[in-house]
């Protein structure tokens, strides 16, 4: 069996040899072009110079014949020895057919014209013109054969490079024909079956399970092929045999959801609307075919209900109130009530520490009955409340009666029983205003009276207000107030009671001999007013409720209703303020509201 790494260490290796053959060829005939020319050329070349040198030597001599001074004389030696001396350079530098013959002849006329240039003989001119001749023929001779010889093995050489380089480039074309079919077809023989397997996954992914790899081979990418196509046929299967189970368990979810008496929404994690039953729709006005694969932000555009459930998810993530917002729903002449809570959708992997986001289901909790029965219990507690006011003035005004003289005066353990009442009368007579307030805010029925004043004067009603407290615990104020602060258009009543509940607070909590910072300033558009104490703090997980309504936290918070930071809250959100608390455990707290200048 070819495994894939066998065929492409086959398909290297036939790239390797082509090239090794290429290699081998262009050496051999390279050799073979520099063996046709190699020396015999650079001899010629020689017995050329040699020639020329005899020539102009054999000019010389032949001139100094006509002149008798010394100097002629000199000049004739020299043009000999010049000539002699190339003509033994040439006798040993024979390389052409009949060349030796030629310098044989060349040398005996050289004697003859030598013999007849001597002086002593005397020749005549013509007989010495003549031998010049013969032996300038000898010479000419002997450089025209050596320069037929150059030209024909130029014309040689110029031969064989014109085969060799046709050869060359034959086998060079077949060469790159051959390796250029080799990288087009080697390489997508490979590819080719990762492509079709890439494709077929991709298909496999978006739930087309009728998918089979056409590859039979016996390399690794046959048997890839043959899991594949069992892995689908298998796939396949599984869809069929289950697809009717995930229908009916989808039917079931669909069923159970439209009965619940609750608006269900239900999210994927793109906000689609992937379920919706009829409650939902009968609040939001919207059906549910119309709801459905649409996004939540798309469909809340012109519905009001469905806005404040996209601006609910989307704060998911930030941290939750303490309250949540009440739906008023009127449907047949009757009122319903839905609290809204988004729930998120996990599913839990092999991993119980990891798990992964689905989506999100909006519900709508039909809260009716208890908002009917809050209803009638604020109503109970307000008409309580209203009827305990005369009692209570009753006591207090018995309690002043019997404080005066002229009825009769009391021992010390009357009036200490006296102070007792008129201590837990004036409890009781606040706890029952903080109840009527919070009857107003239950309600929503609360009254405000607006009033220029200037910042400082509402700290110095509420201070006034709690001196007796301030010097029984022996708690120091001290205060820091921005200059220039502007005046407020604000209800002084309410804005005072905010201040001394949280000075209160803030005096509860704090030691004897401790002090209490109040701090007013400008922040943008809003004038603050923050308290803060230096007592045990308010622990993380108590803070997110601190506001709510009967909430109390920490151990001396036993002293009231759980009312004072509801209302407080509610007074400042009335007058278009905010409230907040900063609070770190044994560090202190430091509460602060904030109410808009204009």
């Amino acid at each position: 069996m070819k495994t894939i790494r066998s065929k492409i260490f086959l398909g290297v290796l036939f790239l390797f040899i082509i090239i090794t053959v290429l290699s081998v060829i262009a050496i051999v005939f390279v050799n073979q072009l520099a063996q046709s020319s190699r020396g015999t050329i650079v001899d010629n070349y020689r017995t050329i110079n040699y020639t020329t040198v005899m020539l102009s030597a054999l000019d010389d001599m032949y001139l100094s014949q006509s002149k008798t001074d010394s100097s002629s004389t000199n000049s004739f030696i020299n043009a000999r020895r010049k000539f002699e001396e190339n003509l033994g350079y040439e006798a040993s530098n024979i390389t052409e057919p009949g060349e030796r013959e030629l310098v044989s002849q060349l040398q005996s006329v050289y004697t003859g014209f030598i013999n007849l240039a001597n002086k002593n003989h005397h020749p005549t001119p013509a007989v010495l013109n003549q031998s010049y001749k013969d032996l300038r023929s000898s010479v000419t001779a002997i450089y025209q054969l050596n320069m037929s010889a150059i030209i024909n093995k130029n014309n040689a050489a110029e031969n064989k490079a014109q085969k060799v380089t046709i050869y060359t480039l034959i086998i060079g074309g077949f060469s790159i024909v051959l390796t250029l079919f080799f990288i087009l077809t080697f390489p997508a023989r490979i590819v080719k079956p990762i492509k079709e397997l890439t494709s077929k996954i991709k298909a496999i992914s978006h739930k087309d399970y009728n998918q089979q790899l056409n590859i039979h081979s016996n390399d690794e990418l046959g048997q890839l092929a043959n899991a594949f196509n069992s892995m689908a046929v298998r796939l396949k299967e599984f869809e069929s045999q289950h697809i009717g189970v995930i229908l009916t368990g989808k039917q079931r979810l669909e069923a159970l959801v439209q009965n619940m008496q609750d608006g269900i929404l239900v999210l994927d994690t793109k906000n689609q609307i992937v379920l919706a039953n009829q409650i939902l729709a009968d609040l939001s006005g919207i059906s549910t075919r119309e709801l459905l694969n649409k996004n939540i932000s798309e469909a809340s555009v012109k519905n009001d209900l469905l806005k404040s459930l996209v601006a609910g998810l989307f704060e998911t993530e930030k941290e939750p109130s303490a309250d949540k917002k009440t739906i008023r729903h009127i449907r047949d002449n009757k009122e319903y009530y839905y609290e809204p809570e988004i729930i998120q959708i996990l599913t839990n992997s092999d991993n119980p520490d990891i798990s992964q986001n689905m989506g999100n289901m909006i519900i709508l909790k039909n809260i009716t009955r208890y908002e009917e029965r809050d209803v009638a219990k604020t109503n109970l507690i307000s008409t309580v409340s209203h009827e305990m006011k005369t009692p209570i003035s009753s006591i207090n005004l018995t309690v002043k009666l019997l404080e005066d003289s002229r009825i009769g005066d009391l021992n010390s353990e009357q009036k200490e029983l006296i102070q007792a009442i008129r201590q837990q009368s004036n409890r009781l007579s606040k706890v029952v205003n903080e109840i009527l307030n919070y009857s107003q805010i239950e309600t929503g029925n609360i009254r405000l009276n607006f009033t220029v004043v200037h910042p400082e004067d509402i700290i110095d009603y509420s201070t006034t207000a709690l001196m007796i407290i301030l010097s029984e615990k022996n708690i120091q104020i001290e205060t820091e107030i921005e200059k220039e602060l502007p005046t407020l258009s604000i209800d002084i009543e309410k804005s005072v009671w905010v201040l001394v509940n949280l000075i209160s607070n803030a005096i509860r909590y704090s030691p004897k001999g401790g002090k209490v910072i109040i701090s007013v300033g400008k922040e943008k558009r809003r004038v603050y007013f923050s308290v803060k104490d230096f007592g045990p703090g308010i622990a993380p997980e108590d803070q997110k409720k601190l506001f709510s309504r009967f909430t109390q936290v920490g151990e001396r918070s036993k002293r009231g209703w759980g009312l004072g930071l509801a209302i407080s809250r509610e007074f400042v959100q009335a007058q278009g303020g905010a409230i907040k608390v900063e609070s770190y455990e044994n560090e202190g707290s430091k509460f602060t509201f904030y109410l808009p200048i204009n």
